[in-house]
């Protein structure tokens, strides 16, 4: 059961569940009818991207890798060998969108160095394909699909913030993040005034009706949970524990956006 667990976070397959119910926020906000093909694709797109970023070195010594990482191997190959049949049914716009961001997410390994850019980069990229293509593949544009997409950018920097801290003992002195460069007190400072500043947005959306009365709480209620659990932040934190707490966010947020 412990392995399965560490297979089911190292492989991605947490993150990939986390960005599909990002999209799925997404549509449920306006009233859009799920693209079940593109939230496949996203799950899939996802689990591959993020392994090749992790594991990429490590796949090509496949002989002494350990069993699992020859599991997430295994897993990866799957999801590439299935992709291509829910590519085929993808539209044009949305498929031509989705390989602009992936051609972005090659770039993450000369950005990775700069913790500041890394970390606004890979919001861009979670922004783009739940918030950016789900909306302009609909009736969705302009004002409405800006305010969502600046939204759910802060959002995701404030949920990034714990795994900065998390990494700090880890990461080399060349890869500045924000923990490096301001100190662990700094960031949770930073987390409140991303809060706050989430807070005075999703006001703003409030008296211009962009969501729902229920969307705007649930969506508050959210961000505080997050902003708490990086004030809260310590070193012991287990490495699992504190992936999938932080990674089930959306999937706590659809549920209360549906019950």
């Amino acid at each position: 059961m412990d392995f399965l667990f560490k297979l089911y976070i190292k492989s991605s397959i947490h993150v990939g569940f986390a960005m599909v119910f990002f999209a799925l926020i997404t549509y449920h906000n306006f009233s859009i009818v799920v693209d079940s093909n593109y939230v496949v694709i996203l799950f899939l797109g996802t689990l591959i991207c993020y392994n090749f970023l992790k594991y990429s070195r490590l796949f090509f010594g496949i002989k002494n890798q350990n069993r699992l990482l020859k599991s997430i191997f295994t897993i990866t190959a799957i999801a590439i060998f299935i992709l291509p049949f829910f590519c085929y049914k993808l539209l044009f716009k949305p498929f031509s969108l989705l390989v602009s961001v992936v051609v972005l997410v090659f770039l993450y390994p000369k950005i990775r160095v700069n913790g500041v850019l890394k970390i606004t980069w890979l919001s861009f990229v979670v922004s783009c394909v739940t918030v950016y293509i789900p909306l302009e593949s609909s009736a969705i544009k302009g004002f409405q699909l800006l305010v969502d997409f600046v939204l759910r950018f802060l959002f995701v920097i404030l949920l990034m913030l714990p795994f900065e801290m998390n990494d700090l003992e880890f990461d080399q002195n060349s890869i500045k993040t924000i923990p490096l460069r301001v100190g662990i007190l700094k960031t949770k400072w930073l987390a409140v005034l991303l809060f706050v500043l989430l807070l005075l947005l999703y006001g703003f959306c409030f008296l211009f009706k962009v969501y729902t009365a229920k969307s705007i709480v649930i969506a508050c209620l959210m961000c505080g949970f997050v902003c708490l659990f990086a004030l809260s932040f310590y070193k012991k934190y287990n490495y699992y524990v504190l992936y999938f707490i932080i990674e089930s966010a959306p999937l706590f947020w659809y549920y209360l956006l549906i019950i």
